[in-house]
């Protein structure tokens, strides 16, 4: 195997692990009981890993490479190329959605499209809910320092200071008055608790992942529950 190819398996393979979720939708198995790593730790390491790849397939570009290898590396390196962009965004510390694009509907979506097909499918689905709780206080992590940091851009905006190349736009964390015609208007909307900004929908997604635990105890006999409900029986 060429070293183009290598290193593409090697992307490849690094990707699926990153993105387990992504692998269950495609049908790859041997991540269906994985979660991603979405901790500021877990990108600066995918980060790191994607750079090495990127670097890697710039070095192969100088090397006399067949027209199928050309195409490839450059595959490789824009994937590599939308990747760092994407991780330099940090989108995930500033969306809070309900459309499967962000950790919490992304869990629920890909948990509600699992077929439980055998024993071991049931195994890899249990342990893909018992990591669920970890990866939603991840998400929860980091909308906060995110709120932060835009709010400050916005305030060094507002003061009259040169906002910086990032804070040309309003901030999208931009607190607003509650309206003062009902006496518990904007209430619930959000709430602090250790320094760390909530938002409902993470409660939200909390209730959902606990429904799902609770069908899952209801309904073990039928279909392909029947493969889960020993798993459950010490439960």
């Amino acid at each position: 195997m060429s070293e183009v190819l290598e290193l593409a398996d090697r992307y490849h393979d690094s990707w699926l692990a990153s993105h387990p979720f992504a692998a269950s939708v495609y049908g790859i198995p041997g991540y269906d009981d994985r979660v991603p790593e979405i901790s500021e730790e877990g990108d600066e390491r995918r980060r790191l890993e994607v750079t090495s790849t990127l670097e890697a397939a710039r070095r192969l570009e100088a090397q006399q490479l067949s027209p199928s290898e050309s195409v490839t590396l450059g595959c490789v390196r824009w994937s590599c190329e939308a990747e760092l962009a994407e991780l330099s965004s940090a989108a995930v510390e500033h969306t809070v959605t309900p459309m499967p694009i962000q950790p919490p509907a992304d869990l629920f979506a890909v948990a509600a499209r699992t077929v439980l097909s055998d024993p071991q499918a049931a195994t890899d689905y249990l342990e893909r809910l018992r990591a669920a709780g970890d990866y939603l206080d991840q998400h929860r992590l980091r909308l906060g320092p995110g709120r932060r940091r835009a709010a400050c851009r916005w305030r060094r905006s507002s003061s009259g200071r040169s906002p910086g190349p990032r804070s040309s736009s309003p901030s999208p964390f931009r607190r607003r008055s509650p309206a003062r015609s009902h006496p518990r208007a904007g209430t619930g909307r959000r709430r602090e608790a250790d320094g760390v900004c909530l938002h409902p929908r993470a409660g939200y997604a909390h209730r959902c992942r606990t429904r799902e635990l609770q069908r899952i105890r209801d309904h073990r006999s039928r279909g392909g529950f029947r493969h889960i409900g020993p798993l459950l029986s010490g439960a």
